[in-house]
């Protein structure tokens, strides 16, 4: 996958989080291929209806920065600190955890 494409993934995923990041949201993980993009939200404790209200505005912002032929979709997870992330995506947001190095390498950094 080419770098313009990641960086067009991750600045348009960057730019809708603008604003919409609560305290207790963990990570926001991303992968992508050439006509679709799809995220994962990590919250730490109860995910409210506020949470996924805000993640589906998210959702619609990123849409909104690529063509109509592509598709995005997400999904809200619940998982507590300090719980290891999957392994899956590529990083967009992280918050601020006491964890080992070896922790946050959990999810590794992919194109795809």
């Amino acid at each position: 996958m080419s770098d313009e494409r990641a960086t067009t993934v991750l600045l348009a995923l960057h730019d809708a989080l603008l604003g919409a990041v609560p305290a207790h949201l963990r990570a926001v993980v991303v992968r992508w291929d050439e006509h679709s993009v799809h995220f994962d939200a990590y919250y730490d404790g109860e995910v409210t209806d506020k949470d996924r209200e805000t993640m589906e505005i998210v959702d619609t912002e990123v849409l909104a920065a690529f063509p109509e032929s592509h598709t995005v979709s997400h999904a809200v997870h619940r998982l507590d600190f300090p719980a290891v992330f999957p392994g899956s995506g590529r990083f967009v947001f992280h918050r601020q955890e006491d964890l080992p190095q070896f922790q946050l390498m959990s999810a590794p950094r992919s194109d795809a």
